[in-house]
């Protein structure tokens, strides 16, 4: 955690000394119009660098479970309802303000200050998502299916930290060091886990219509802060690949006595015309205390999708991530896809032995892109978990080994 501190100060100094100039000078009165631009809308001075434009997205749910063996809730639900702002001012200086008010509760998700006065790079500061893997980076908006595949439950997501990222026309950088969850004060007396994360992303073929995209990201962490037993524990657990029904299928419970964990993901994505492919494979390696033996897990997907309507996947360079499919007539982009996914928290390895189950589904969607704002979603998943897997919440008794279908939909709007 100091470490954490004492790189936030730096990033402190670093934005200040930067803007020691801008100081001495009185506030501009600019003029800021507002335009509709490739869907959102923005208020924008003339010269640009003044901006200020919405984010938001609303994304209504619904599922149906069928020929599960244990009691499953269908149902509808307001998957996301998400409001923020985005900023840039003085043109060198960005922020981002961004809360959800799904589920009736308000939750924090971006909130950082950066600054772009170094060529092609990005220094900023706050919550937002730690650098680690493709589609977990990849907005929800953006996203093909209608959730992430089993590897997102790997991904260490927002945390509050500070990172260093740069970019040109094949390459993408990017590493930073995080701390915990926004809005958790350890009240134990403990320090706060630390984490240091990177990603690394070439794309050796990128034009109008064809990309390759290579990637790798690394991250070393320690625990969170906890109490009591909790000290020194980590897990990790996934739904199917829903979110209507709350249960999670599989989970190593509580691993005890952990030093650090080493997280390893790689990507690659390509695109031609109409097609995409994508895959990514994450693996978790869990250190403990003393002598005990170290725990492994992993997991990966691989998926792909066409445009009957001819569309072309968008990808963004300075960001090493897809964008936004903006459809090329008045009846919307269709789009076709596949994906095949698995999770394993197994490790039986002697001196080890968690049973945390394994997970494989495959997963058919359909999604209708109306326009630059609208989208409607269709996934059909098939569900297959093994003999150690049981869902953690529902009607007892708990059957192991349940394979189900999942038909679900969503409506979206993204502004």
């Amino acid at each position: 955690m100091k470490v954490l501190i004492r790189v936030l100060i730096a990033v402190t100094a670093l934005l200040v000394s930067a803007n020691a100039a801008t100081a001495q000078q009185e506030t501009p009165k600019v003029s800021l119009p507002g335009v509709y631009d490739g869907g959102f809308l923005m208020f924008r001075s003339a010269d640009s660098a003044f901006a200020y434009w919405l984010d938001g997205r609303m994304q209504i749910d619904g599922a149906i479970y069928r020929g599960n063996d244990n009691e499953l809730a269908s149902g509808t639900d307001v998957r996301r309802a998400r409001l923020g702002v985005k900023t840039t001012m003085y043109r060198d200086w960005h922020g981002e303000f961004d809360v959800d008010f799904a589920e009736n509760a308000v939750e924090m998700k971006d909130m950082w200050v950066g600054y772009m006065g170094f060529k092609n790079s990005l220094v900023k500061a706050g919550n937002f998502k730690e650098p680690f893997s493709l589609e977990t980076l990849t907005s929800s908006k953006y996203i093909t299916f209608m959730e992430r595949s089993y590897i997102d439950n790997f991904s260490p997501d927002r945390h509050i930290g500070a990172s260093y990222t740069n970019w040109g026309q094949y390459h993408y950088v990017t590493g930073g060091v995080f701390g915990q969850v926004a809005g958790t004060p350890d009240a134990t007396g403990n320090s706060e886990g630390y984490a240091f994360t990177g990603r690394l992303v070439v794309a050796p073929v990128r034009t109008d219509n064809a990309l390759l995209h290579i990637g790798g990201a690394f991250s070393r962490r320690t625990p969170d802060a906890a109490a009591g037993a909790d000290t020194n524990t980590v897990r990790f657990r996934a739904r199917p690949e829903t979110d209507i029904s709350k249960a999670r299928f599989i989970t190593t419970g509580k691993i005890r006595f952990v030093d650090h964990t080493n997280y390893y993901n790689g990507e690659l994505a390509g695109t031609y015309g109409p097609l995409t492919v994508q895959g990514e494979y994450t693996r978790v390696s869990v250190a403990r205390l003393d002598t005990l033996h170290t725990a492994t897990f992993n997991g990966m997907y691989g998926s792909v999708s066409y445009f009957l309507t001819g569309e072309h996947r968008p990808y963004v360079m300075e960001e090493g991530e897809f964008d936004r499919v903006v459809p090329k007539s008045s009846i919307g982009a269709w789009e076709v896809a596949a994906r095949w996914s698995t999770l394993d928290l197994n490790d039986t390895s002697p001196g080890v032995g968690i049973k945390g189950g394994r997970a494989v589904n495959m997963t058919l969607g359909l999604n209708w892109h109306i326009n630059a704002n609208f989208k409607w979603m269709l996934n059909y998943a098939r569900v297959s978990n093994d003999g150690n897997a049981k869902p953690d919440i529902g009607v007892a008794p708990f059957t192991t080994g349940d394979k189900f279908n999942i038909f679900e939909t969503r409506l979206s709007l993204a502004f």
